[in-house]
């Protein structure tokens, strides 16, 4: 059976289940020659009743089965509407799962927004879903043993970070002297030695990573003949444990290009010194 059927069904129960009172337009096999003519002479009961016999002949045939849904939903019957998508659903093998599983899925959902309006705690979380590719049982466990990786990774770095302890006055004179330090590599284009004063973790809208920072960077200084650059009225401000704000003003030259700024950078304590994490103006 073609996918594009298999999908209307689904959505034209979902419809249902959501209690929309507007019947989709479904798509459909066409019907038979004569279901147009009977409708017109008046024989609306023939013309059911000759859908109907289709899908007991075929109860799989979602074609069949979406005509008849069709019919009777235009006929206002939504409730037999809705059982014979839902028969030929359970009826096909290539989608009952799907269709118990969309079920389950939203007789959860339901549940978890009737007891939200009531004011109630929502119901746990456990929906039974089946699978002929993967094993419920095995999923959850290999999930579970993923999410103990992610913990114990997590507790090891939050045990780092515990590690970095707020040294306020002995950790402001090294962020300013290697604020100056990055100041001067950058003045020398010694872009090695620049890229040095990045932490792992730098991230910037424009530039989401360290290494897209100093991509972006690289043609930008040592594409330069001569660049001048200064940094004064240097002001640090402890942030939390290992993290420190520094506000400057910055001289900048380089060619016919002059430029004096303040700007911003958040240092990072990282490998047993600091490291820039933020740029902003």
């Amino acid at each position: 059976m073609k996918t594009a059927p298999r999908l209307i069904l689904l959505t034209a129960f979902f419809c249902f289940l959501t209690g929309s009172t507007a019947i989709p337009a479904l798509a459909s096999t066409p019907p038979p020659i004569d279901l147009m003519s009977l409708l017109r002479q008046g024989k609306i009961d023939e013309a059911r009743m000759a859908l109907e016999a289709r899908v007991r002949a075929s109860p799989a045939d979602l074609g069949a089965a979406n005509d008849l849904a069709l019919f009777m939903a235009t006929d206002g019957d939504l409730e037999g509407s809705r059982k014979t998508l839902e028969s030929a659903l359970l009826a096909n093998p290539e989608s009952a799962t799907a269709f118990r599983n969309l079920r389950e899925l939203a007789g959860q959902q339901f549940s978890e927004s009737y007891a939200k309006a009531i004011g109630k705690t929502p119901p746990k979380k456990d929906v039974a879903l089946d699978s002929k590719g993967l094993d419920p049982v095995a999923l959850r466990k290999a999930m579970d043993e993923g999410r103990v990786v992610i913990a114990a990774a997590e507790a090891v770095r939050r045990a780092e970070l515990a590690k970095v302890v707020e040294r306020p006055a002995q950790g402001v004179q090294d962020v300013q002297a290697l604020l100056e330090a990055w100041a001067k590599a950058w003045a020398k284009k010694d872009f090695n030695q620049y890229a040095g004063f990045y932490s792992a973790r730098f991230s910037i809208p424009a530039h989401k990573t360290r290494d897209a920072w100093l991509a972006f960077r690289k043609p930008r200084i040592l594409g330069k003949k001569v660049i001048v650059v200064e940094v004064s009225n240097i002001v640090i401000t402890p942030r939390v444990a290992g993290e420190v704000e520094v506000k400057y003003d910055q001289r900048y030259e380089s060619g016919a290009l002059r430029v004096r700024s303040r700007k911003t950078q958040i240092w990072v304590a990282e490998d047993d010194t600091w490291k820039i994490r933020l740029e902003q103006n």
